[in-house]
């Protein structure tokens, strides 16, 4: 009996958020992540988006982060918010998109780094998790088993084609 494609990505997403966040639910809560030293505004900018977000109005947390752009443009930690807010809604690319923005203006963002691997690799682009997964691995030297598997998984799907 064979898997769908899909149901296998799904499968093995789900074991690799399981496996780096520790089993936590709601906002990811990435190992070894907080928000980056100084990035961080003002916790009322963006309270109510996060509150938004959570209670699964992802649109509506969208609209206030683009407003927000509008009156506050360069916002420290905006394209970060972004990101977490496109990756709980389910569009891996526009997480891709402005999380590698919240990476270039902050290489220490690691929850970044690991939403990225995940989002490409969720976003049926195994190839280009890796470096990011291989980044995260690298931080915890006793990383769990289940997220090396995955990494592995990663690396076996970038170098074999999936024909759908």
């Amino acid at each position: 009996m064979s898997f769908p494609f899909h149901s296998c990505v799904r499968a093995v997403a789900l074991c690799l958020v399981l496996a780096l966040s520790g089993g936590a639910y709601g906002r990811p809560q990435f190992q070894g992540s907080t928000a980056p030293e100084g990035a961080a505004p003002p916790a009322s900018d963006f309270a109510q988006v996060r509150q938004l977000s959570e209670s699964g109005k992802h649109d509506e947390a969208l609209a206030q982060l683009q407003e927000l752009q509008t009156k506050k443009p360069g916002l420290k930690g905006l394209d970060h918010e972004f990101g977490v807010v496109y990756y709980k809604k389910g569009d891996y690319l526009q997480t891709v998109n402005s999380l590698k923005k919240a990476s270039a203006a902050d290489a220490s963002d690691n929850e970044a780094t690991q939403i990225l691997g995940l989002s490409f690799y969720l976003a049926g682009r195994p190839g280009e998790a890796v470096p990011y997964l291989e980044r995260v691995q690298s931080w915890y030297q006793h990383a769990n088993v289940d997220a090396s598997y995955i990494l592995g998984q990663c690396c076996s799907c970038a170098a074999v084609p999936v024909l759908l």
